[in-house]
């Protein structure tokens, strides 16, 4: 029977046929790790002084010369040791792409088979958080959109800052002269006409913006079109993140509710004396607190609509 001696053994993967084991020595003096398969036999013949779980098949081991990657047969994916190595963030059903950092600092991707799926360098890259798309600084400190192919989305467009825009899978946020735009992966501009002071996400489950422009707002729809082009307010609230079916609108210290439409629930009248910070919306329920009856008022958002 196969025996060995560690401080500590635990199983490194998720592989019942095929269990892998890491091993830990502690002399006192120096730690070290190494792998061992399901019969206890060790998988490297020299032993790391970092070592890590699998994560889908794949390690991030640390030597002194740096660091390198390693799959559950035991094989080095890079051919050196890095400064550093990380997992770039993707759907749990794909397989991972590692950010690699020379000693230079300077970043690039890697695959599973350990390909480098782009021939350049950047200053930084981003997790690809909708799993699509990443996005990396050029050695000119201009952002680009990067794919898991290592394709760069603007040829000739040049941002001061780009961001991807959560729950989508190929909308940015960006940036020109101080002025934003929400730009699609088919190089198509959401605003044909304007670009805005600010745009952010209004909603996290729809594609509602609140756009400022000339210090007044307004909100934009998925389609790019500004919802009550008329009418601009002072301040839009919306006091359920994942709520876009009304905003609370307030112009010259009057309170009025917008729904997606862009029409004003309260025709002809606005609310005075409202507290903003005790405004809440629920179900489609309006809730604030009247500064002049000094009473908490529940008002049902979609009766005043119908008439009811």
């Amino acid at each position: 029977m196969k025996s060995i001696l560690v401080n500590r053994l635990d199983l490194a993967n998720a592989d019942k046929d095929n269990p892998i084991f890491l091993g830990k020595n502690d002399n006192g003096k120096n730690t070290s790790f190494n792998y061992y398969d399901k019969y206890l036999n060790p998988m490297f013949d020299k032993p790391f002084i970092r070592a890590n779980e699998f994560y889908k098949g794949f390690a991030i081991v640390v030597r002194e010369n740096g660091k390198n990657i390693i799959n559950e047969q035991g094989k080095y994916l890079l051919d050196n040791f890095y400064k550093d190595i990380g997992f770039v963030t993707l759907p749990k059903n794909e397989y991972p792409i590692f950010d690699v950092i020379n000693s230079n600092n300077l970043h690039t991707l890697v695959d599973k088979e350990g390909n480098f799926i782009t021939d350049k360098w950047f200053i930084d890259i981003s997790s690809f958080m909708n799993g699509n798309y990443g996005i990396v600084t050029d050695m000119d400190f201009r952002p680009n959109v990067i794919d898991k192919k290592g394709n760069l989305l603007f040829k000739d467009e040049i941002f001061s800052s780009i961001h991807i825009i959560p729950k989508t899978n190929c909308l940015f946020l960006v940036k020109k002269d101080k002025k934003f735009n929400i730009i699609d992966k088919n190089l198509n501009y959401l605003s044909k006409d304007v670009w805005f002071d600010n745009i952010s996400q209004i909603s996290i489950n729809s594609l509602a913006f609140e756009v400022r422009l000339d210090g007044k707002c307004n909100v934009m729809d998925e389609n790019g079109n500004v919802i009550s082009p008329k009418l601009w307010f002072d301040k839009i609230y919306n006091f359920d993140y994942y709520n876009s079916n009304y905003y609370v609108v307030q112009k010259n210290d009057k309170i009025n509710v917008m729904n997606n439409k862009g029409n004003l629930v309260f025709k002809g009248r606005w609310l005075n004396d409202v507290n903003t910070f005790t405004i809440k919306i629920i179900n489609d329920i309006l809730l604030y607190w009247d500064g002049n009856i000094k009473k908490y008022v529940a008002i049902s958002l979609k009766g005043v609509e119908e008439g009811l």
